[in-house]
């Protein structure tokens, strides 16, 4: 036991082990308590940046070497991981390679090449990338303005960068600079702040304290031996297993007396912090994806009349038995041989809006009774369509109300039943689930709102509290890969319509069958229709469009009752049989309403077409590019862009000379002359390659002078090249001293060897291309010769 515990002792990876397994408690306790947070990809990404940091720190690289990896490459890393920009770069990076020798044929040997595919994948990375800073600005925006906009991937981003740079501080600080606390502070400091102000998973803080108290008397205890050890200071053999058992139970004491005293001590000093939230506060908050605990409501159930829920099955077994037989008057009766646009509608007749991972549920409702003919919402209806809806049951009485759109009113008293109703605005903020009423045939008016894409897309991503409230939620039993797929197919949507698209085109390529099983028990829907089963019918297709839309922030509901049917244009009439028993999805747009959407592979898509379609034209009908038209456009990119490119380059070269030059006055002189020196051997090697390793750094001077001195074609650049032999002599005698000779250069001398080098690299620079060209010139030379 005492050899384990001297060899547990002498090991830092035990030290970054358990800093890492505390570490690890921040995104575990994320995943359980914020919104499409998945330990799937914050896990990882926090025990990487932490190792990463750790190695960095212990290869001693250059200070802004590792600046530039942690806090420049890994935010970047994430935010084309999450953005989903991955393909898209990968496919510039392979159009660029492709790109390059058809370019510098074209330069030398005037040969035509086609850039379609480079400046195709140029464009499609471009527009992502503005996309999705789009999205990022809009949530900031809003975040800003306290309004909370619902945007799943751009919260997973946010809180993925900010456990990045939680996570490479801790490794930092703990590799480099031997500070745990200061390293885990922050850690602990917003595992706290969230644990709080959810008032879930407390468990979790006291895990990650308990670590955080063994690991620091364990450190203390590692760093205070090895000083005992540099001293020789004599200690029992006994030491390090009685301060194993102290530190453990100091540990486990003072976890438990702040567990006991916690219920006074830390939730008074959080009480003010919380009084504090504002309403817009608390709109930042769940913008963050972090919602306060609730007490858990039983809901009290529905109407009797109507089933209280619908739960996903095998395959159902349908006939072609006539349920209904439904008149518009959008056209008249015509011949059979007439080809009219007929209008594709949807008969709806319940809604359910909470998943349950199985099927579907409604919460507690109210009814009301309405006699016929009622209005319940009251003209005028600008932007809407009224559809007037002739309904016939041939076979046997209905006992639901079937309708398209929004009910206006019916001819027949029914009952309807509400899970919110509205009388500010019953249009866009009442939801009617369903209307009871025995009947063979009856008349009914509905709503359908004249919408096109752009109206659609130009709707905001915030929505109304009851909206958020009742149609974003999903269980936990959803897995973590069904939201990741949802945010993953949404992330390169730029609205929210964009993102219903992009589901909805995804889904409908999964073939349609009947022939399936039902989920096998305690199996989510969603999870067993995407990854396996990879078929089905309605009812699959349209839980799991609800289930992704909803983990991409989008609200949405399941819709269960009939598609359009068949339309016989002799009778000007719908029938509906059995087999059009259908469920779709609607998704909720601020300023519009509830928007159908169709899944479903074997039904026609519905298609929201912009209103101005003659301006618009058609891919099969644009004029064909000629290659040197699709060169002169990427051409004129270039030029437009290239004033800002040269705007920010000029920039940065500003600023790296200035750091650059504080970096090297800031080393010691003898390192700040070596380190210029390397750099001056390194820009000087494509100029001199015959250097033997043997020479000695005055050899070297003097071969480089020669060299340079060759080099030498016209008057201008000998004026320009001649100084270089006093530069090249100045920094090699310099170099040499500060090897060799006992006195140490000064850093006046630092200084003066700085403005040495900055007028000799330029010098280096014309002399490398003039080198490089005449590589590149000889052997066409050499072959024009023979000739």
């Amino acid at each position: 036991m005492e050899a384990f515990v001297n060899y547990l002792f002498r090991l830092p990876r035990m030290i970054l082990l358990l800093s890492l397994i505390a570490l690890a408690c921040l995104p575990i306790a994320l995943s359980n308590l914020v919104r499409d947070a998945s330990a799937s990809l914050l896990l990882p990404v926090t025990l990487f940046g932490a190792l990463l940091a750790w190695g960095l720190a212990k290869w001693h690289l250059r200070k802004i070497s590792v600046e530039i990896i942690l806090l420049f490459l890994g935010p970047l890393a994430l935010f084309v991981r999450i953005g989903q920009l991955g393909g898209s770069l990968f496919e510039l990076i392979k159009q660029t390679i492709v790109f390059i020798p058809p370019m510098v044929n074209r330069l030398y040997q005037k040969t035509p090449f086609d850039p379609y595919n480079f400046v195709s994948a140029s464009d499609d990375l471009k527009q992502r990338i503005l996309t999705f800073g789009g999205r990022l600005f809009l949530w900031f925006s809003g975040v800003w303005q306290g309004i909370q906009v619902e945007d799943p991937v751009v919260r997973t981003l946010i809180w993925s960068i900010g456990l990045w740079l939680i996570a490479v501080w801790a490794g930092w600080q703990i590799s480099s600079n031997k500070r745990l606390l200061v390293g885990m502070l922050p850690a602990t400091i917003l595992m706290a702040l969230v644990l709080d102000y959810t008032g879930k998973e407390i468990w979790i803080l006291w895990l990650h304290l308990s670590l955080l108290l063994f690991l620091y008397g364990m450190s203390s205890y590692t760093n205070l031996r090895d000083r005992w050890n540099i001293f020789r200071i004599d200690y029992s053999d006994s030491t390090s297993f009685d301060t194993l058992v102290l530190v453990t139970a100091l540990t486990i004491g003072l976890v438990f007396v702040s567990s006991i005293v916690s219920a006074i001590s830390f939730k008074g000093i959080f009480e003010n912090f919380r009084a504090t939230l504002t309403a817009s506060n608390e709109a930042r908050t769940k913008s963050l994806g972090l919602e306060p605990a609730k007490e858990n409501q039983v809901a009290t159930g529905i109407s009797s009349s109507i089933p209280s829920s619908y739960t996903v099955g095998p395959g159902p077994e349908l006939s072609d038995d006539l349920v209904m037989v439904i008149s518009t008057g959008d056209l008249p009766p015509m011949p059979m041989n007439a080809h009219p646009s007929v209008q594709n509608y949807h008969w709806r007749t319940m809604t359910y809006q909470n998943y349950t991972g199985s099927g579907w549920r409604n919460p507690s409702t109210f009814t009301e009774n309405f006699p016929p003919n009622t209005e319940l919402i009251e003209p005028p209806y600008p932007n809407y369509r009224v559809v007037h809806q002739e309904v016939t049951f041939p076979n046997e009485t209905s006992k639901s109300i079937y309708w398209t759109g929004t009910l206006i009113s019916a001819e027949v008293p029914f009952q309807a039943i509400w899970i919110r109703k509205s009388e500010k605005d019953p249009l866009l903020e009442s939801d009617m689930l369903a209307a009871i009423a025995a009947v063979k045939s009856y008349r009914a008016d509905s709503l359908l709102f004249n919408v096109s894409a752009q109206e659609l897309r130009n709707s905001p991503g915030v929505y109304p509290d009851w909206v958020r409230g009742q149609f974003l939620g999903l269980p936990d039993s959803v897995p973590e890969r069904v939201l990741a797929l949802g945010r993953d197919l949404s992330a390169s949507g730029r609205t929210p319509y964009d993102r219903a698209i992009a589901i909805q085109n995804y889904l409908r390529e999964f073939p349609y069958s009947l022939d399936v099983p039902a989920p096998p028990a305690g199996r989510d829907v969603a999870d067993f229709f995407l990854f396996d089963l990879k078929k089905g019918y309605c009812d699959y297709y349209a839980t799991t469009m609800v289930v992704l839309a909803r983990a991409a922030g989008l609200p949405a509901r399941i819709v269960i009752g009939y598609a359009s049917g068949s339309y016989d244009l002799e009778q000007a009439r719908y029938f509906v049989t059995e087999n059009n028993a259908h469920a779709w999805v609607e998704i909720y747009f601020t300023g519009i309403g509830w928007v159908e959407f169709e899944p479903t592979a074997n039904q026609p898509a519905i298609e929201y077409a912009d209103k101005n379609k003659s301006d618009t034209v058609t891919q099969s009908h644009r004029p064909k590019e000629s290659i040197y038209d699709q060169f002169r456009v990427l051409f004129n990119r270039a030029v437009r862009y290239a004033w800002l490119s040269a705007i920010f380059l000029f920039l940065f070269v500003l600023i790296w000379i200035r750091w650059d030059y504080r970096y090297l006055t800031y080393l010691e002189p003898s390192q700040s002359i070596q380190l210029i020196y390397r750099r001056f051997r390194r820009f000087a090697h494509p100029v001199n390659r015959m250097t033997s390793m043997h020479q000695t750094v005055h050899a070297y001077a003097s071969a480089l002078n020669t060299r340079m001195s060759s080099l030498v074609t016209q008057s201008r650049i000998e004026n320009w090249l001649s100084p270089s032999k006093d530069e090249i002599n100045q920094l090699t005698e310099l170099y040499s001293r500060s090897l060799f000779a006992p006195i140490s250069p000064t850093r006046v001398e630092v200084r003066s060897a700085i403005k040495a080098w900055s007028r000799l690299q330029w010098r280096l620079v014309l002399a490398n291309v003039i080198v490089i060209k005449d590589h590149l010139l000889r052997p066409r030379q050499t072959l024009g010769n023979e000739q």
